[in-house]
């Protein structure tokens, strides 16, 4: 959707969701609770990304109740 912050993108799983402890760490490099064997990298990337654009990036999750993630980026002239 498009607001006055800018554009934002909304994305939610209805997955096992996230302690807060996990939350605290998505943003590390490398880590992953992922008993799939994730990489770790994923939202490192989409961070960056975010960043580089001078967007915000929001993640809402707890355990049993999915995941969210909310992108902002901003509008450019």
């Amino acid at each position: 959707s498009c607001t006055e912050r800018g554009v934002v993108l909304s994305v939610a799983d209805s997955g096992e969701g996230m302690t807060q402890e996990v939350r605290d760490r998505i943003f590390q490099p490398f880590f992953s609770s992922s008993t799939e064997g994730g990489t770790g990298l994923g939202m490192v990337i989409v961070k960056n990304i975010v960043d580089a654009h001078e967007g915000a990036l929001h993640v809402t999750s707890a355990p049993g109740e999915g995941t969210v993630v909310e992108i902002t980026l901003p509008h450019r002239a």
